[in-house]
């Protein structure tokens, strides 16, 4: 029986005599900071009767059916007729697929002593994960061959894809929320200060790619402590919360001689190579916030460890290469630029010094440092964080179940410890389209906006489903200000003209479908770019009959009435028509015909101009006023020419003359009055 290699799981198959079927065999995988690990674990199905592979027809070697079902026949007891039966075998035919999603441990003893200084190896190896897939790879010997894929249960969150909106809350609180919605360890060990960020939308992702890429905008990191019960997702932003390897001999790694013979089950480093990198000198950083117009908001850094020489004419040019981003209003201040300029050359940092290694270790693991000693370049001689690692664990001599040695071929990547520790990936955003939502506001409100025109929308994809073009609004006295517990974004709205208290206006109103755009196709920065109609919204009039209308017409808030300014097109019967219908008060230029919404127009009432109401009208100029009945033709002179009511009074005072000249002739003045 093999005492040095353990499979802890409640979930394994056991034979009637609570033999386990699963045997440890090998391990070998992949493991890193900011990754998910994935493990290919080779178990055997063993034989507990001791039979050769072959020895009876159909039971190769393993368990009998009529076994597993409780009647346990020994071959060696088996009658005639018995041996006659053909066998099926449960340990070459397990259903692994009942394993699928539960948790498995493993633990490696070590019980053995450097081959050098004599060091006494004690401890476990341990691995924890969600198996995540299962395969029968053959039958060798006395057992059948399965393999085992183990997962982190952040794997889970892989399989998800979501749309939610995230707004006052900070990084850490986006990410509480995600992960409480699943029953594993977590935790975080964070530093740095995360303010409330205003939105940060999950968009067409999977809950793993979303935690991950805000995780990685915010120079947070994530790896996994393992146990042989469980494994613990570590959320963490600086290197000082990483732990030392509890094992005093990987605590210390001394390098290796090389070409030194060593024991199959030895452990030992072989190699250990560090790698220098070119990369950028200077990170500059550039953002545009639309509260502060006239503020420049950008951050400039040099990377740290980059050693030039600006003497030299190829040192020179390296000293100026420059990382520019621009980022289209995503940073909430300088302060907040600041920092993410920080995180990003702490991550230029990283590429430019890595170390890769290789060794015969069966107990390194991520995310721990570790101090080298031996290496013939002293500055390599300090303390590492092991950042990933490839692993083989496999046993030295198959058949021997008493006894079992493991050797292992281990390489992985290290950092140096006074590096920081930031995500040296970007993870992608998802890039956003354009699409349409629909226009809220508080119970009892149509128009809801704030000193910017700003009003706010709710995504068809968001959830819960809107029922109502309303939300409810349970708010009271100065809570009514706060627009924030309003669950919803709030968005500026594009103009075709907007200026400094001049320009174009007109908000979109509660239950009006709109167009949302996104400024560089972030999903975190959507704006209004115009309406559309839909069956709760239709045009203004019927269409396709009333097509040659065109204009504009508000509508009352809270109420049905209106103010419009309509322009019908019909061929050699043009109308413009300005109207509100406070008392009925309009102007009707042209070919004028009744004009009514929905149905358009109406009765012909006659051609030329019309003003009316049904309340007072008042003509006042100060300057004068001219009203006349003389027409011109085309609109020509200039507006205040009033040369025909001239014309005619010239007209009226030649012949008042000449009337008196008459009167004068025929001695009309020494007539006797009557």
């Amino acid at each position: 029986m093999n005492h040095r290699a353990h499979l802890h799981s409640v979930y394994l198959p056991k034979s009637v005599s609570g033999t386990p079927y699963l045997w440890f065999d090998s391990l070998q995988g992949v493991e890193s900071i900011n990754g998910l690990f994935e493990y290919k674990l080779i178990v055997k199905a063993k034989d507990e009767h001791g039979n050769p592979a072959h020895g009876i027809e159909g039971l190769e070697g393993y368990v009998s059916f009529e076994a597993y079902h409780g009647s346990i026949i020994h071959p060696k007891e088996a009658t005639p007729h018995q041996d006659t039966i053909s066998y099926q075998s449960v340990a070459s035919h397990l259903d692994l697929t009942a394993l699928i999603g539960t948790p498995l441990g493993i633990s490696l003893d070590l019980n053995d002593k450097h081959p050098i200084d004599d060091r006494t190896i004690t401890g476990q190896v341990t691995r924890h994960g969600i198996i995540t897939g299962c395969a029968k790879l053959t039958t060798h010997n006395r057992h059948a061959v399965y393999e085992l894929t183990l997962s982190p249960w952040t794997y889970l969150l892989t399989k998800t894809n979501n749309y939610h909106i995230h707004q006052h809350k900070s990084i850490p609180q986006i990410i509480e929320e995600v992960l409480s919605c699943y029953p594993y360890p977590w935790q975080f060990e964070l530093t740095h200060d995360y303010p409330k960020q205003d939105y940060q939308t999950q968009y067409d992702e999977s809950d793993h790619a979303f935690i991950t890429r805000l995780m990685s905008e915010h120079g947070i990191s994530f790896y996994f402590e393992h146990t042989k019960d469980n494994h613990t997702l570590i959320i963490t932003d600086h290197v000082s919360h990483l732990k030392r390897h509890a094992n005093p001999f990987y605590d210390t790694l001394t390098l290796n001689l090389p070409n030194q013979r060593m024991p199959e089950y030895a452990e030992y480093l072989e190699h250990f190579t560090p790698k220098s990198r070119l990369t950028c000198a200077q990170s500059l950083l550039s953002d545009y916030q639309f509260k502060a117009p006239n503020e420049p908001l950008m951050a400039h850094d040099t990377i740290k460890g980059v050693q030039t020489d600006t003497h030299k004419p190829h040192q020179a040019l390296i000293h100026h290469l420059q990382r520019y981003e621009w980022h289209q209003g995503r940073r909430a201040g300088g302060d907040e630029l600041a920092t993410k300029n920080e995180q990003l050359t702490a991550a230029y940092r990283h590429q430019s010094l890595s170390a890769t290694a290789h060794g015969r270790l069966k107990g390194i693991q991520v995310a721990h440092l570790f101090t080298l000693t031996g290496h013939p370049h002293q500055s390599m001689n300090t303390d590492w964080v092991v950042y990933a690692l490839q692993m083989s664990i496999k046993p030295i001599d198959e058949d021997n179940n008493t006894h079992q040695y493991y050797t292992a071929d281990t390489s992985f990547t290290a950092y140096p410890a006074t590096h920081p520790l930031v995500p040296t990936t970007p993870c992608p955003r998802p890039p956003a389209r354009t699409q349409t939502a629909t226009v809220v506001a508080p119970e009892g409100e149509e128009i809801h906006t704030d000193q910017y025109g700003r009003i706010k929308v709710k995504f068809h994809w968001d959830k819960p489903t809107l029922a109502q073009r309303h939300l409810v609004d349970n708010r009271t006295g100065d809570d009514k200000d706060d627009l924030s517990q309003i669950n919803t974004c709030y968005l500026r709205v594009a103009s075709t003209w907007a200026g400094d208290y001049y320009g174009h206006i007109a908000l979109p109103r509660a239950g009006q479908e709109v167009i949302i755009d996104f400024f560089g196709g972030n999903p975190d920065m959507p704006y209004v770019a115009g309406s559309l109609t839909n069956p709760n919204n239709m045009p203004l009039y019927t269409l396709p009959h009333e097509k040659v209308l065109s204009g504009i017409r508000s509508k009352e808030y809270g109420g049905d009435k209106s103010n419009q300014l309509i322009m019908d097109d019909t061929k050699d019967k043009l109308q413009t028509h300005l109207k509100s219908d406070h008392l009925h008060t309009e102007i009707n230029l042209g070919h004028i015909r009744r004009l009514t919404t929905p149905q358009g127009r109406g009765e012909y009432r006659g051609e030329g101009f019309e003003v009316r109401t049904d309340g007072h009208g008042v003509i006042r100029a100060d300057k004068g006023m001219v009203i006349t009945t003389h027409g011109r033709q085309g609109a020509v002179g200039h507006v205040k020419d009033v040369g025909e009511a001239v014309a005619r009074l010239q007209t009226m005072i030649d012949q008042h003359s000449l009337l008196l000249e008459q009167a004068v002739e025929a001695l009309c003045e020494l007539r006797p009055h009557r």
